[in-house]
């Protein structure tokens, strides 16, 4: 937002990084995701942090690369189209879908194919 260049971040590093409070490939929030942003003091760029579409090995903050902090995050009421758009006046959104109902037990299309190697 301070930019005004909207910016790709790393999924990766998240998947890699944020095994406290999200597990990769096992689930998360995007509340603790956010969480870990501002505790990390930020996250990397998607250039700089590329996605592998799997698990690795969490990479520190590398020199010369660009990070992006967040000061804070905030839930909108869910049905809420008054507080949605006021967020989005604000700041970046978010979009979580409960996906645990019937309706996505067979859902077989994706958009980015994600290998996990689970235990």
């Amino acid at each position: 937002m301070v930019t005004g260049r909207l910016e790709s971040l790393s999924e990766q590093e998240l998947m890699d990084c944020d095994g406290t409070l999200d597990h990769g490939c096992g689930g998360g929030l995007m509340d603790f995701a956010y969480a870990y942003i501002v505790g990390n003091q930020g996250i990397h760029t998607d250039a700089d942090y590329p996605y592998l579409m799997e698990e690795g090995d969490c990479k520190e903050k590398q020199p010369h690369s660009k990070v992006v902090t967040i000061s804070g995050y905030e839930d909108v009421p869910e049905n809420s189209e008054v507080s949605l758009l006021k967020a989005l006046a604000h700041q970046p959104v978010s979009v979580g879908i409960a996906a645990g109902s019937r309706d996505f037990q067979f859902y077989k299309g994706v958009n980015k194919m994600i290998k996990c190697h689970l235990p």
